[in-house]
Protein backbone atom coordinates (compact mmCIF):
# COMPACT_ATOMS: atom_id res chain seq x y z
CA UNK A 1 0.00 0.00 0.00
CA UNK A 2 2.94 2.37 0.83
CA UNK A 3 4.58 1.62 -2.58
CA UNK A 4 1.77 2.29 -4.49
CA UNK A 5 1.14 5.53 -2.43
CA UNK A 6 4.51 7.33 -3.16
CA UNK A 7 4.40 6.11 -6.86
CA UNK A 8 1.43 7.62 -7.19
CA UNK A 9 2.70 11.33 -5.68
CA UNK A 10 6.09 10.64 -7.63
CA UNK A 11 7.93 10.79 -4.69
CA UNK A 12 11.72 10.86 -5.17
CA UNK A 13 12.91 7.48 -5.13
CA UNK A 14 15.77 8.86 -2.19
CA UNK A 15 12.29 8.93 -0.30
CA UNK A 16 11.45 11.57 2.14
CA UNK A 17 12.54 12.44 5.57
CA UNK A 18 9.81 13.55 7.45
CA UNK A 19 12.48 14.89 10.28
CA UNK A 20 13.82 17.66 7.60
CA UNK A 21 9.53 19.00 6.46
CA UNK A 22 8.32 21.68 7.72
CA UNK A 23 4.56 21.42 7.95
CA UNK A 24 4.10 23.59 5.25
CA UNK A 25 6.35 21.74 2.98
CA UNK A 26 9.70 23.62 2.81
CA UNK A 27 12.42 21.05 2.89
CA UNK A 28 15.51 20.51 5.51
CA UNK A 29 14.44 21.77 8.39
CA UNK A 30 16.83 20.80 10.95
CA UNK A 31 15.29 22.13 14.13
CA UNK A 32 11.65 23.99 15.25
CA UNK A 33 10.09 24.93 18.39
CA UNK A 34 6.42 25.69 18.78
CA UNK A 35 6.55 27.02 22.24
CA UNK A 36 3.74 24.44 23.65
CA UNK A 37 5.58 20.62 23.10
CA UNK A 38 7.70 20.42 26.61
CA UNK A 39 9.12 17.83 28.28
CA UNK A 40 11.02 16.95 31.15
CA UNK A 41 8.22 19.02 33.83
CA UNK A 42 8.30 21.90 31.53
CA UNK A 43 12.14 22.16 31.99
CA UNK A 44 12.92 21.21 27.87
CA UNK A 45 11.81 22.69 24.78
CA UNK A 46 11.00 20.41 22.66
CA UNK A 47 12.41 20.02 18.93
CA UNK A 48 8.95 19.36 16.64
CA UNK A 49 11.16 18.96 13.28
CA UNK A 50 12.17 14.87 15.59
CA UNK A 51 15.87 16.10 14.83
CA UNK A 52 16.31 15.87 18.76
CA UNK A 53 17.69 19.33 19.18
CA UNK A 54 15.64 19.50 22.69
CA UNK A 55 16.88 23.01 24.40
CA UNK A 56 17.02 23.44 28.37
CA UNK A 57 14.53 26.22 29.81
CA UNK A 58 15.84 29.04 31.96
CA UNK A 59 13.22 31.33 33.57
CA UNK A 60 10.63 31.52 31.20
CA UNK A 61 6.98 30.70 31.35
CA UNK A 62 4.39 29.54 29.18
CA UNK A 63 1.88 32.12 27.62
CA UNK A 64 -0.41 33.07 24.84
CA UNK A 65 0.61 32.67 21.35
CA UNK A 66 0.13 35.19 18.31
CA UNK A 67 -4.21 33.76 17.86
CA UNK A 68 -4.40 34.26 21.77
CA UNK A 69 -4.56 31.19 22.44
CA UNK A 70 -3.15 30.24 25.89
CA UNK A 71 0.25 27.57 26.51
CA UNK A 72 1.12 28.12 22.33
CA UNK A 73 4.00 30.47 23.16
CA UNK A 74 6.76 31.24 25.86
CA UNK A 75 8.29 34.48 27.37
CA UNK A 76 11.06 35.97 27.94
CA UNK A 77 11.97 37.95 30.46
CA UNK A 78 14.37 40.31 28.92
CA UNK A 79 17.32 39.55 31.65
CA UNK A 80 17.27 36.20 32.25
CA UNK A 81 15.04 33.97 30.54
CA UNK A 82 16.41 31.96 27.66
CA UNK A 83 16.81 28.31 25.72
CA UNK A 84 20.27 26.38 25.06
CA UNK A 85 20.43 23.77 22.27
CA UNK A 86 23.62 21.75 22.69
CA UNK A 87 25.91 21.76 19.59
CA UNK A 88 25.07 19.20 16.32
CA UNK A 89 26.88 18.88 13.30
CA UNK A 90 23.37 19.64 11.57
CA UNK A 91 23.34 23.06 13.36
CA UNK A 92 26.38 24.51 11.96
CA UNK A 93 25.12 24.69 8.06
CA UNK A 94 27.18 26.39 5.56
CA UNK A 95 23.37 28.44 4.08
CA UNK A 96 20.88 28.78 6.55
CA UNK A 97 17.33 29.93 6.79
CA UNK A 98 16.38 31.55 9.92
CA UNK A 99 12.38 32.21 10.84
CA UNK A 100 10.42 33.48 13.54
CA UNK A 101 7.03 34.45 14.90
CA UNK A 102 7.79 37.10 17.72
CA UNK A 103 6.42 39.38 20.05
CA UNK A 104 8.94 42.28 21.27
CA UNK A 105 7.42 43.86 24.62
CA UNK A 106 10.33 45.72 25.26
CA UNK A 107 13.80 46.18 23.50
CA UNK A 108 17.29 45.92 25.20
CA UNK A 109 18.85 49.19 25.49
CA UNK A 110 22.78 48.00 26.54
CA UNK A 111 25.34 48.43 24.56
CA UNK A 112 24.72 47.83 20.59
CA UNK A 113 20.96 47.39 21.33
CA UNK A 114 20.55 44.06 19.80
CA UNK A 115 17.40 41.84 20.98
CA UNK A 116 18.47 38.12 19.81
CA UNK A 117 15.87 35.80 18.87
CA UNK A 118 18.52 33.00 17.50
CA UNK A 119 21.85 33.07 18.44
CA UNK A 120 24.95 30.50 18.09
CA UNK A 121 28.39 31.28 18.83
CA UNK A 122 30.00 34.50 19.96
CA UNK A 123 31.20 37.29 19.29
CA UNK A 124 29.26 37.89 16.38
CA UNK A 125 30.78 37.93 12.85
CA UNK A 126 33.26 35.23 13.98
CA UNK A 127 33.63 31.93 11.95
CA UNK A 128 30.16 29.92 12.61
CA UNK A 129 28.36 32.44 14.19
CA UNK A 130 24.74 33.42 12.85
CA UNK A 131 21.71 34.96 14.65
CA UNK A 132 18.47 36.36 13.98
CA UNK A 133 17.63 39.52 15.81
CA UNK A 134 16.47 42.97 15.55
CA UNK A 135 18.63 46.35 16.41
CA UNK A 136 18.48 50.34 15.97
CA UNK A 137 22.04 49.78 14.51
CA UNK A 138 20.88 50.19 11.06
CA UNK A 139 19.18 53.28 11.61
CA UNK A 140 21.81 55.21 13.77
CA UNK A 141 24.96 52.78 13.75
CA UNK A 142 26.07 53.92 17.53
CA UNK A 143 26.50 51.42 20.11
CA UNK A 144 25.66 53.97 22.68
CA UNK A 145 22.36 55.48 21.76
CA UNK A 146 19.76 53.29 22.24
CA UNK A 147 16.75 54.18 20.15
CA UNK A 148 13.58 52.08 20.67
CA UNK A 149 11.60 53.45 17.79
CA UNK A 150 14.13 52.77 14.97
CA UNK A 151 14.06 49.00 15.38
CA UNK A 152 14.40 46.62 12.22
CA UNK A 153 15.47 42.62 11.55
CA UNK A 154 18.63 41.89 10.93
CA UNK A 155 20.32 38.34 10.92
CA UNK A 156 24.13 37.67 11.30
CA UNK A 157 25.69 35.59 9.41
CA UNK A 158 29.37 34.82 10.27
CA UNK A 159 32.24 35.68 8.12
CA UNK A 160 29.57 36.09 5.43
CA UNK A 161 29.25 39.79 6.07
CA UNK A 162 26.91 42.20 4.61
CA UNK A 163 25.82 45.82 5.36
CA UNK A 164 22.22 46.32 5.74
CA UNK A 165 20.34 49.53 4.42
CA UNK A 166 17.49 51.17 6.65
CA UNK A 167 14.13 49.44 5.92
CA UNK A 168 10.41 51.45 7.25
CA UNK A 169 8.26 50.42 9.12
CA UNK A 170 10.50 49.88 11.81
CA UNK A 171 9.17 47.53 14.54
CA UNK A 172 6.72 48.20 17.09
CA UNK A 173 6.70 47.04 20.66
CA UNK A 174 3.29 44.75 21.58
CA UNK A 175 3.32 43.61 18.13
CA UNK A 176 3.50 39.78 16.39
CA UNK A 177 5.71 39.48 13.52
CA UNK A 178 7.00 37.10 11.11
CA UNK A 179 10.58 37.87 10.64
CA UNK A 180 13.17 35.70 8.48
CA UNK A 181 16.23 35.71 6.89
CA UNK A 182 17.34 33.24 4.31
CA UNK A 183 21.12 33.08 3.03
CA UNK A 184 21.86 30.90 -0.20
CA UNK A 185 25.77 31.34 -0.34
CA UNK A 186 25.51 34.30 -2.30
CA UNK A 187 22.85 36.86 -0.77
CA UNK A 188 21.02 37.40 2.52
CA UNK A 189 17.54 38.21 2.20
CA UNK A 190 15.71 39.84 5.06
CA UNK A 191 11.97 39.27 5.62
CA UNK A 192 9.63 41.31 8.43
CA UNK A 193 5.88 41.23 7.87
CA UNK A 194 3.49 42.25 11.18
CA UNK A 195 0.59 39.61 11.61
CA UNK A 196 -2.51 41.23 11.28
CA UNK A 197 -5.82 39.16 12.21
CA UNK A 198 -7.82 42.15 11.07
CA UNK A 199 -6.47 42.24 7.73
CA UNK A 200 -6.09 38.52 6.58
CA UNK A 201 -3.08 36.83 5.05
CA UNK A 202 -1.45 39.28 2.09
CA UNK A 203 -1.32 37.32 -1.55
CA UNK A 204 3.00 37.49 -1.99
CA UNK A 205 5.61 37.98 0.92
CA UNK A 206 8.96 39.83 -0.28
CA UNK A 207 11.75 40.20 1.34
CA UNK A 208 12.18 44.14 2.82
CA UNK A 209 15.65 43.81 1.59
CA UNK A 210 18.11 41.40 -0.73
CA UNK A 211 21.56 42.19 -0.95
CA UNK A 212 24.77 40.55 -1.15
CA UNK A 213 27.39 38.96 0.91
CA UNK A 214 31.09 38.35 1.18
CA UNK A 215 32.60 35.45 2.55
CA UNK A 216 31.01 32.34 4.15
CA UNK A 217 29.59 31.36 7.46
CA UNK A 218 32.04 28.93 9.03
CA UNK A 219 32.37 26.64 11.31
CA UNK A 220 32.18 26.61 15.53
CA UNK A 221 31.35 24.20 17.97
CA UNK A 222 28.99 26.71 20.18
CA UNK A 223 25.03 25.95 21.53
CA UNK A 224 22.50 27.46 20.03
CA UNK A 225 20.95 29.89 22.25
CA UNK A 226 17.41 31.30 21.77
CA UNK A 227 16.66 35.06 23.70
CA UNK A 228 20.20 36.16 24.60
CA UNK A 229 23.97 35.67 23.46
CA UNK A 230 26.58 34.02 25.48
CA UNK A 231 29.06 37.17 24.91
CA UNK A 232 29.22 38.76 28.45
CA UNK A 233 29.58 42.52 26.47
CA UNK A 234 26.50 42.13 24.69
CA UNK A 235 24.14 39.22 25.91
CA UNK A 236 21.27 40.65 23.76
CA UNK A 237 18.28 39.90 25.94
CA UNK A 238 14.94 39.06 24.02
CA UNK A 239 12.31 40.83 25.97
CA UNK A 240 9.18 39.39 24.58
CA UNK A 241 7.35 36.21 23.38
CA UNK A 242 8.30 33.59 21.06
CA UNK A 243 5.43 31.53 18.99
CA UNK A 244 7.67 29.63 16.44
CA UNK A 245 11.34 29.26 16.18
CA UNK A 246 12.65 27.40 12.67
CA UNK A 247 15.77 26.86 11.61
CA UNK A 248 16.72 25.48 7.87
CA UNK A 249 20.19 24.40 6.58
CA UNK A 250 19.45 26.10 3.29
CA UNK A 251 18.75 29.20 2.08
CA UNK A 252 14.73 29.14 1.57
CA UNK A 253 13.27 31.04 -1.42
CA UNK A 254 10.26 33.75 -1.38
CA UNK A 255 7.99 31.43 -2.11
CA UNK A 256 8.99 28.50 0.22
CA UNK A 257 9.12 31.50 2.96
CA UNK A 258 5.70 32.76 2.27
CA UNK A 259 4.35 29.32 2.85
CA UNK A 260 5.45 28.98 6.33
CA UNK A 261 4.02 32.18 7.11
CA UNK A 262 0.48 31.23 5.79
CA UNK A 263 1.22 28.16 7.60
CA UNK A 264 1.69 29.99 10.82
CA UNK A 265 -1.04 32.56 9.79
CA UNK A 266 -3.46 29.55 9.53
CA UNK A 267 -4.66 29.73 5.87
CA UNK A 268 -7.46 27.73 5.23
CA UNK A 269 -6.98 23.97 4.24
CA UNK A 270 -6.03 23.84 0.16
CA UNK A 271 -7.18 20.63 -1.52
CA UNK A 272 -5.92 19.84 -5.13
CA UNK A 273 -5.75 16.25 -6.85
CA UNK A 274 -2.56 15.12 -7.58
CA UNK A 275 -4.18 12.13 -9.66
CA UNK A 276 -4.29 13.98 -12.86
CA UNK A 277 -5.06 11.28 -14.82
CA UNK A 278 -8.02 10.23 -12.78
CA UNK A 279 -11.28 12.00 -12.12
CA UNK A 280 -11.63 13.65 -8.37
CA UNK A 281 -14.96 12.39 -7.34
CA UNK A 282 -14.92 13.62 -3.79
CA UNK A 283 -14.62 16.74 -2.82
CA UNK A 284 -12.94 18.21 0.68
CA UNK A 285 -12.98 20.46 2.88
CA UNK A 286 -11.76 21.68 6.78
CA UNK A 287 -13.05 23.45 9.78
CA UNK A 288 -11.72 23.36 13.04
CA UNK A 289 -9.64 20.10 12.72
CA UNK A 290 -12.32 18.10 10.59
CA UNK A 291 -12.04 17.07 7.37
CA UNK A 292 -15.28 16.85 5.67
CA UNK A 293 -15.61 14.87 2.18
CA UNK A 294 -19.11 14.47 0.05
CA UNK A 295 -19.10 12.65 -3.37
CA UNK A 296 -19.81 14.93 -6.05
CA UNK A 297 -21.90 11.79 -7.44
CA UNK A 298 -24.21 10.98 -4.66
CA UNK A 299 -22.46 7.46 -4.39
CA UNK A 300 -20.54 6.22 -0.96
CA UNK A 301 -17.37 7.47 -0.45
CA UNK A 302 -15.42 4.43 -0.01
CA UNK A 303 -12.40 3.92 1.46
CA UNK A 304 -10.08 6.42 2.97
CA UNK A 305 -6.41 6.47 4.17
CA UNK A 306 -4.62 9.84 5.08
CA UNK A 307 -0.93 9.61 4.91
CA UNK A 308 1.43 12.24 6.57
CA UNK A 309 3.96 13.67 4.53
CA UNK A 310 6.91 10.94 5.78
CA UNK A 311 3.70 8.24 4.24
CA UNK A 312 3.05 6.90 7.62
CA UNK A 313 -0.76 5.85 8.06
CA UNK A 314 -2.46 8.45 9.98
CA UNK A 315 -6.26 7.24 9.61
CA UNK A 316 -7.69 4.63 8.10
CA UNK A 317 -11.79 4.25 7.63
CA UNK A 318 -14.66 2.92 4.96
CA UNK A 319 -17.80 5.04 4.77
CA UNK A 320 -20.78 3.88 2.76
CA UNK A 321 -22.44 7.03 2.90
CA UNK A 322 -22.08 10.22 0.27
CA UNK A 323 -20.82 11.95 3.10
CA UNK A 324 -18.16 11.98 5.81
CA UNK A 325 -16.01 13.67 8.36
CA UNK A 326 -12.95 12.53 9.71
CA UNK A 327 -11.42 14.39 13.12
CA UNK A 328 -7.59 15.52 12.36
CA UNK A 329 -7.67 17.69 14.96
CA UNK A 330 -5.41 15.75 17.11
CA UNK A 331 -2.18 15.41 14.44
CA UNK A 332 0.41 17.99 13.65
CA UNK A 333 -0.68 20.75 11.89
CA UNK A 334 1.26 19.73 8.39
CA UNK A 335 0.53 18.91 4.70
CA UNK A 336 -1.37 15.33 4.59
CA UNK A 337 -2.39 13.01 1.58
CA UNK A 338 -5.98 11.58 1.45
CA UNK A 339 -6.20 8.51 -0.64
CA UNK A 340 -10.07 7.36 -1.63
CA UNK A 341 -10.67 4.12 -3.22
CA UNK A 342 -13.86 3.69 -4.88
CA UNK A 343 -15.38 0.56 -6.85
CA UNK A 344 -10.89 -0.06 -8.02
CA UNK A 345 -10.03 2.85 -8.76
CA UNK A 346 -8.06 5.09 -6.54
CA UNK A 347 -7.21 9.17 -6.42
CA UNK A 348 -5.75 11.02 -4.03
CA UNK A 349 -5.95 14.65 -2.49
CA UNK A 350 -3.19 16.60 -1.36
CA UNK A 351 -4.20 19.10 1.45
CA UNK A 352 -2.11 21.58 2.45
CA UNK A 353 -1.66 24.19 5.39
CA UNK A 354 -3.96 22.30 7.62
Amino acid sequence: MKKLFFSLLLLPAIGVNAQTIYPSGAQNLVARYDFSTTANSGMQLTDVSNNGHTGNIFNTFSTAGWRGQSNTAMKFNGQSSYVQVAHTSLLAPQTITLVGLVRYDGFWDGPCQGNAIVEKGYPWANSGTYSLFCSDQAYDNNCSAFDSLHQTTGADLGHATYTPPVIPPFLEAGQWYFVAASYDGSNVSIYQQKMDSTSGVPTSLSPIYTTATNGSIGFNTMDVLLGRTFYPPHPYWFNGAMDEVAIFNRGLQSDEVFSIYKYLWGTPLAVENISASVENTVQARTNAGQLYLTSTDGKAIGDVNVYNIAGQKIVADKFNNNSATLDLSTFPKEILFIKIVRNGTAFTLKASNL
